[in-house]
C-alpha cells in the first residue's frame, strides 16, 4: 500500500474515532454518578478537614486521587448534595491525565523519528481504559496515562541517563493512585535490575533497587493504618480470588 494512501487512512480512522469520542464526552460528561464515583465524592467533600491518620485508615485505596477530586470540590466551591448533577465539574481532574501522556508521545517523537503518532493515539482511543475511564470519576485513567509515560521512557531510555528522573517521580505518583500503578512500576524496575545485573552496570542497580524498595516502602506506609482495623482485612481478599495480577498486566501493561 502506498505510504500515503496508509498515512491518509489512519488520519481518518482518528478523525472518525476522536469525533466519536468527544461527541461521547459531550453526552456522558454529566450523566449520574455511579456507585463508586459517589464513594470518591463522599471521601473526597471533606478530606482536608481530616488528619492523615484517619485518611489512610479509613479504606484501602491510597489518597492522592481523593485529594485531587477534593481540591477541584474545594476551589469550585460546590455546597449541594454529592448526588447533583453540577457535580460533573469533578470530572475535570483527569483531564491531568493528559499532561504525562503528551509528555510521552514527546519522548517517543524525539527517540523514533519515523514514528506515526496518528496511529499511536489511534490505539489508544480505541481502548477501553481510554475510552470509558477519561470521562468517571475514578484514578484509572489517570493510572493509564502515568503508565504509558513511563513504558514510552522504558522504550527510549535503556541506558537509564536522561529520564531515570521522571521515570521515578511517575513511578511514585503511580503507587500513591492504586496497587496497579505500584504493580505497574515495579514490574518495570524488576525488568531493568536483571538487565544492569546481566550487564554489570551495578550503579544504575543500585538505582534500581533504592527505587524499588523506596515504592514498597511507601506503598507500607499507605496501607499501615488501613491494615491496623482487622475489618479492612477483609477488604483484601479480592486479592486471591480476582487474581488482580493478571489483570493488571494484561490490562495496564
Amino acid at each position: 500500500m502506498n505510504k500515503n494512501i496508509y498515512y491518509k487512512l489512519i488520519n481518518f480512522g482518528l478523525a472518525i474515532n476522536l469525533g466519536i469520542y468527544l461527541y461521547s464526552l459531550s453526552k456522558g460528561f454529566n450523566r449520574p454518578f455511579w456507585i463508586d464515583e459517589i464513594h470518591v465524592i463522599g471521601i473526597s467533600k471533606d478530606i482536608f478537614d481530616r488528619s492523615l491518620t484517619e485518611v489512610f485508615g479509613e479504606q484501602l485505596l491510597p489518597p492522592l486521587y481523593f485529594y485531587l477530586v477534593g481540591l477541584i470540590n474545594y476551589t469550585t466551591d460546590l455546597k449541594s448534595s454529592i448526588y447533583e448533577d453540577h457535580f460533573y465539574y469533578l470530572r475535570i481532574v483527569n483531564i491531568l491525565g493528559f499532561i504525562p501522556l503528551i509528555y510521552g508521545f514527546k519522548i517517543l517523537k524525539e527517540k523514533f523519528k519515523e514514528i506515526n503518532l496518528s496511529f499511536v493515539f489511534l490505539l489508544l482511543l480505541s481502548s477501553n481504559i481510554f475510552f470509558y475511564y477519561s470521562i468517571e470519576l475514578k484514578m484509572y485513567f489517570i493510572i493509564f496515562c502515568l503508565s504509558f509515560l513511563i513504558h514510552s521512557i522504558f522504550l527510549v531510555d535503556e541506558e537509564q541517563n536522561k529520564y531515570k528522573l521522571i521515570f521515578f517521580v511517575s513511578s511514585i505518583l503511580l503507587t500513591l493512585c492504586h496497587v496497579f500503578g505500584l504493580t505497574i512500576a515495579m514490574s518495570i524496575i524488576m525488568i531493568q535490575s536483571i538487565n544492569n545485573f546481566y550487564y554489570k552496570k551495578y550503579k544504575k542497580l543500585y538505582f534500581n533497587f533504592f527505587s524499588g524498595i523506596s515504592l514498597i516502602v511507601l506503598f507500607a506506609i499507605m496501607f499501615y493504618y488501613a491494615t491496623v482495623d482487622p475489618s479492612n482485612l477483609q477488604g483484601f481478599k479480592w486479592v486471591k480470588f480476582q487474581k488482580w495480577y493478571f489483570r493488571v498486566f494484561l490490562e495496564w501493561t
